[in-house]
């Protein structure tokens, strides 16, 4: 359920930008439809909110399509019984295993901003540029 809506929103966010885009850069879907506004919420009803909401629909309908198939909720449920035999680790393990990425990270800068400096003193010495 949680990737239908997922799906959904992402839709719902494409939407919008598709709206705010006919909006703006189509000057023929601006005024509203015969004077027409949507229901409860008192906004004129005009081509570009008639074609994102379009959109919308069909996305929304193409995603509940998609992910009611058979191989597509097989493997979801088959990635939920793998997620649950994993072994996860604990709050310490976790910890000292980001310290030791962190420590690496601080060497590896430390590596490359050392090796830097000694390239930028030979080819400053070797092009003659001081150094």
């Amino acid at each position: 359920m949680f990737a239908f809506w997922a799906t959904v929103a992402m839709v719902y966010f494409g939407c919008t930008f598709l709206y705010s885009q006919l909006f703006q850069y189509v000057e023929a879907l601006r005024p509203a439809l015969g004077g027409m506004q949507v229901p409860l919420i008192s906004y004129d009803l005009n081509g570009a909110l008639v074609i994102s909401m379009l959109v919308f629909a069909g996305g929304a309908f193409g995603a509940h399509r998609y992910l009611n198939r058979g191989d597509v909720v097989e493997t979801l449920v088959d990635t939920e019984t793998e997620l649950k035999k994993v072994t996860w680790p604990t709050f310490e393990e976790t910890l000292n295993a980001s310290l030791v990425v962190v420590a690496f990270v601080l060497i590896l800068m430390g590596f490359l901003w050392l090796s830097d400096r000694v390239l930028e003193s030979i080819f400053a010495r070797l092009l003659g540029l001081g150094g």
